[in-house]
Order: structure tokens, then sequence, then C-alpha cells
């Protein structure tokens, strides 16, 4: 197959920081020289290419590596659109993107920072991920899917690993195909707020007494993605393994309160430039949805605090305005119980108190019991199906959703 085949069979898309930060500051000549023999380069993999369909449309020099995954594909959850030169990064569980094309296969360079990230992949709208991918901390292509039928067909990639231990760094992604596009937005955005719980702490693990692997850590069975997969909505998921609102159960420092307004937890700081978080990429700053419905579960790492609540109740209030301030409009549902029970009535107390309309609490307590199966003791693949109907069923009650 000569390069003219290749090129009308194989549409890529090359995320190219240097060019980003270089056109950023106006496309100097020596980055115009780079430009221009980049433009020549004969491989596929390291030119900025596109469809014949879609060249016309698009400005092959100084392209954004996030317009490109903006323009071309639909991206899930949290993300950091550009962290010094090295690609678009996802931290936060369950973050991705989503397309559709026309063609066989699809592939994707990418690379963890930190440790091994568990990458899922869902083809053509699957409950279950078709392939699971252990992404390791060189840039390299994976299979997305091969052997497709021709025809139109949908991927979907998720982080699946919690970003207390790494981040997921995005990289050229190309098709065997053409017409790459983004799947349309899905109507309902739900955000999730939590710990080691809200992440799917060892939901793959065979035992209670398994040690903590990312590999284990398999978010597409815990209960966010369950409760957005059955309202077909979109889960913004903001959770790491230790945090509480006070403190954290680890050797961590970092506070929800101090983390929750950020793209990308503190991977953007500690990893790349060494920035303090009042440097780094709010999320509120980039461009997304907003949530309709925000579930938060906090206050397992902090039951050290049942003896005495006050400060305890006094940071969760604050964080409850602030999550609030953030989200004037959308309904909040607390929630807390199924790992520890020494702060319920405490915050059920709080949030009955906090006058708000339309925050609720959804005890987790109810009619349930949880066998605790995971990895060091946390909820199994089966307990969180009893946290998702239980939080589903308060969710429709109060939204009205179907």
């Amino acid at each position: 197959m000569n390069m003219k085949n290749a090129f009308l069979r194989t549409f890529s898309l090359v995320l190219t920081v240097a060019l980003l930060t270089a056109c950023a500051a106006g496309c100097n000549k020596e980055t115009a020289s780079s430009t221009s023999s980049q433009k020549e380069a004969s491989s596929m993999t390291s030119s900025a290419q596109i469809s014949s369909e879609q060249a016309s449309s698009k400005e092959e020099a100084g392209v954004s590596q996030t317009n490109e995954y903006v323009k071309y594909t639909r991206l899930l959850g949290r993300y950091l659109p550009n962290t010094s030169g090295k690609g678009l990064t996802l931290s936060w569980t369950c973050s991705g993107f989503e397309f559709t094309f026309e063609g066989t296969a699809a592939y994707l360079n990418m690379m963890a920072t930190g440790g091994n990230v568990l990458v899922g992949v869902f083809v053509d709208g699957a409950e279950k991920h078709t392939s699971l991918l252990e992404v390791g901390t060189n840039m390299k292509e994976y299979i997305l899917a091969e052997n497709l039928t021709e025809g139109k067909h949908t991927i979907r990639v998720l982080k699946l690993s919690e970003a207390k231990h790494s981040s997921l760094i995005l990289g050229n992604l190309r098709v065997d195909g053409k017409n790459i596009q983004p799947t349309e937005k899905q109507e309902r955005v739900i955000e999730f707020i939590g710990d080691s719980i809200t992440c799917g702490f060892g939901t793959l693990a065979t035992s209670a007494a398994a040690p903590f692997s990312t590999l284990e850590e398999d978010a597409s069975i815990a209960y966010p993605y369950l409760i957005a997969s059955h309202f077909d909505a979109e889960a913004q998921i903001i959770a790491r393994s230790g945090i509480g609102i006070l403190g954290d159960s680890g050797n961590g420092t970092e506070t929800m309160p101090e983390v929750y307004e950020y793209a990308a937890y503190k991977q953007q700081n500690s990893l790349f430039e060494g920035k303090q978080f009042d440097k780094m990429t709010k999320w509120a700053d980039v461009d997304h949805e907003k949530p309709d419905a925000i579930v938060i579960n906090m206050g397992t790492n902090d039951w050290k605090y049942h003896n005495d609540t006050a400060p305890f109740v006094d940071e969760y209030k604050k964080f409850l305005k602030t999550v609030r301030k953030a989200n004037p409009d959308a309904k909040i549902f607390v929630t807390y119980g199924n790992m520890h029970t020494a702060l319920h009535t405490t915050i059920k107390t709080l949030v009955e108190g906090m006058g708000d309309k339309n925050m609720k609490f959804v005890d987790l307590l109810t009619n349930q019991t949880y066998d605790l199966a995971g990895a060091g003791g946390h909820p199994s693949a089966a307990d969180h199906v009893k946290m998702a109907d239980l939080l589903i069923d308060a969710i429709s009650d109060t939204m009205k959703w179907k």
C-alpha cells in the first residue's frame, strides 16, 4: 500500500504539545521550521494529519491537543487540558473519552505517570468493558479494538484506577477507517465526591485481606458508575483513597476541601512543574457540563472525630457550602454508612440542619448489610450494587428520573 492510500485509509490524531506551546507564543521561525519538517515527514504517527474528508476544515499548524480531543471525541469526567507539554491528562476516576468512527480497528498511544493505570475499553455501548488494559509508564500504542466488522462503531475509554496512585497521559489516537466523531453528550450529569469507596477500591480483589493494587481497582463496577449507567448520565468523579474532610487515614496530607476544585488532583503539582495549588488548573476554568445531581460520600476516613465531632461538623458544613456555591442548581445527596458508622448520626443531623431544600441525606444502612469482601475490607462488587440501588431510588424520587 503506497503512502497516499495509507493516508486515506488511516485517520490519525496527533497531539503535539510542542506545536501547542510554540504557536501559543506566536510560532517563531525556529518553530515554523520544525513544523515544516513535521509536515514533510512520511511517518503517519509523527505528523499532524487527518482524513481527506476533514482536511479542509482544520489548520494543521498550532493545533491544541485539547482541541483535537474536544473536536474529535467527547471527553468524560474531569480532565487536565495540558500539563508541561506532556499531553492531555486524565487523573480522576472514570475520566476518559468516547467517539464513533467508520472502520475496523482503533489504537491509542498513552502512558501512566506515578504507577500503572487500569484502563477499560467499551465497544459499541457494551455495559461491561470489552477489554482491560494495564498501561505502563512508557508511551506506547495500545489496541482499543481490532477485527471489527466494517461499519460504524463506538469506542469509550475510561481510566478505572484512581488519582492517588497515577495519572494517564493521552497521545496519538488513530483508527483503521474514517469519519471519527464525538458521540452526542448525555443529557444528565452526576458528580460523585468521595474516598476509596467511591473509587471502587479493591473491587476485583479475591479476598478482603488482599493488599491494594491499581490493577484490582475497577471503578466501572463501583456504585458511581452503576448509578450513572442506570440513568444514562455522565459520571464526574472526584475521589481518592484515604481522603477525608479533616485529614487522611493513610500517609497523605490533602483533604477533600483542598483538592475538590482542581482538574487533576495533585499530579499536576507533584509530577509535572512542581506547581503549587494556587497555580494549578481549576475545574471551574475548564469548559464542562455542570452536574444535575451530586452524590457526596465522605466521613469514613474521619472516624477518629466521633468523640469530638465539632471540628468535623464545622469543616463538613463549610465544604457542603463550597459544593453548593459551585453548583447552585444541583440536587445534592449526602450519603454514609457502609464501612464505618461512627459519624452516622452526626452527618445525618448536619445535612438536615443545613436548611438547603435541595440537599438530602441518604442512609446506606437502610435494610442493607455488606460483606466488605473487597481488598482491605472495602465494599465488594456485590456491596456496590446494594449501594447503587439505594441511591438510585433516592435520586429517582427526587429528580423524577427513571
